[in-house]
């Protein structure tokens, strides 16, 4: 009975920093500040449990991160933060309904082209477009047909030093490659290179490698012509180094492996 107890008062205070937390927000909406600092405390709370994300939808909290995202264009803590609650709160199903999802990429697309320069946004913005896409065709659609596979290249090129954005980029295009369409949506048909070049940079770095793996992957299995361009360009050592470096790493070595069988298969090999 006593833990009982106990769970009860922490759950209760929980609901107290939720609602205080949008009370906050919603007196505040003109100051980055405090809406950048309330996007992340929603979001640490998100991680504890999922019924206090089902909270914020309650709330209205998809609502004020879409209004804040539009008010503060120019703020890269605000975009950055509300890439991310956007992200957290995809993860309800029950409340991420089909008609909010093209809402939800088209502010997080608008925030990566606003901001290229700034690593925290891309990195964020690039793992909302994971978040969305990831087992979701209509919103793999939406993201692709909104330029979402040009945003995350550019970031992948802009920012080819910093691992997150390169996890992230690289993670999300693995789950925008998996419909064929998204895999003609590069229009120089050189994007593959950003790929080759995160997993020759991120050597020691075996999340990037594991996502790199796997774009290259999803890419070359809908597209034949790919696996011919991405041979040519030095795919094969890029995944093969990856594969060397983490020898011990079984999803390294599982999508190495697959992803050389399809490269070599364009070769007769």
């Amino acid at each position: 009975m006593q833990e009982q107890c106990c769970a009860i008062f922490q759950h209760l205070k929980y609901l107290e920093s939720v609602e205080s937390i949008v009370k906050a927000l919603e007196r505040y909406p003109n100051i980055p500040a405090v809406q950048e600092q309330g996007f992340a405390s929603l979001e640490a709370l998100f991680s504890d449990s999922d019924w206090y994300r089902r909270r914020a939808w309650e709330l209205g909290v998809f609502d004020i991160v879409l209004e804040a995202m539009m008010v503060h264009t120019d703020d890269c803590g605000v975009q950055a933060g509300g890439c991310g609650l956007l992200s957290s709160m995809s993860g309800d199903a029950e409340n991420w309904c089909p008609h909010l999802i093209p809402i939800a990429v088209g502010a997080v697309l608008s925030a990566l082209n606003a901001h290229r320069v700034n690593p925290r946004v891309q990195a964020s913005g690039c793992a909302a477009l994971w978040a969305f896409c990831h087992g979701d065709p209509q919103s793999r659609r939406y993201v692709g047909e909104g330029g979402g596979v040009e945003a995350l290249l550019n970031a992948l090129g802009d920012h080819s030093e910093d691992p997150e954005v390169q996890e992230q980029g690289c993670g999300a295009l693995a789950n925008l490659y998996c419909d064929a369409e998204n895999c003609l949506c590069d229009g120089t048909n050189t994007g593959f290179r950003f790929i080759i070049r995160a997993l020759e940079v991120h050597k020691d770095n075996p999340n990037v490698l594991e996502e790199g793996c796997r774009a290259l992957y999803n890419l070359c299995r809908n597209d034949g012509e790919k696996r011919r361009l991405v041979s040519a360009a030095g795919g094969l050592s890029a995944i093969i180094g990856a594969m060397k470096a983490h020898a011990d790493y079984p999803e390294v070595q599982k999508l190495g492996s697959e992803a050389l069988k399809l490269i070599l298969s364009c070769n007769g090999a």
